[in-house]
């Protein structure tokens, strides 16, 4: 389990705050809406790990030999690579079910995210300009859903200033 906990990354975790943008931003401070985006946090955290779990097992030859990433739970060994393929279909498949209980709205949210994800795991990566919409967008699919679950009406301003700075970001 700290093995998988490690693969999991969740000092990645943070990026998963801007769910709580559009609610604090729209001065929307209800209980109610406490626990959606708490929810939405907690299913992005899910889904993002399964997404770094696909990663790993993607890249675990090249990350045998990277001095950094040679450490990693899946190129060291310490999980094997039908485990983290177990895994990963467990985090993505409790995260579509559990974000479609919320709204569907929210479910298509997260099946858009899968695949952009999974799709620069497996050839985007590598492809200028490209990789940075991809890094981008998950910013991007992360703040828009923190709106979601309350139907928070979202500005063009916030659009535009979550959308810029998610560029930034990635860049």
């Amino acid at each position: 389990m700290k093995y998988l906990l490690k693969t999991a990354r969740p000092k990645q975790w943070s990026k998963n705050l801007l769910v709580f943008t559009a609610p604090f931003l729209a001065l929307d401070y209800s209980l109610s809406t406490l626990i959606f985006s708490l929810n939405t946090f907690l299913i992005f955290c899910l889904v993002s790990s399964g997404i770094y779990i696909f990663n790993d097992i993607i890249d675990f030859e090249k990350d045998k030999l990277h001095p950094f990433k040679k450490y990693r739970p899946i190129a060291a060994g310490k999980i094997s690579v039908k485990s983290a393929t177990l895994s990963f279909i467990i985090f993505l498949t409790f995260g579509i079910i559990f974000s479609f209980s919320i709204s569907f709205l929210f479910g298509l949210v997260i099946l858009i995210y899968i695949l952009i994800q999974i799709n620069y795991c497996l050839f985007l990566k590598s492809k200028p300009l490209i990789d940075i919409f991809c890094v981008s967008s998950g910013f991007m699919l992360r703040a828009i859903s923190g709106g979601i679950p309350k139907s928070i009406d979202l500005s063009p301003w916030f659009i535009l200033t979550i959308g810029l700075l998610s560029l930034f970001l990635a860049i």
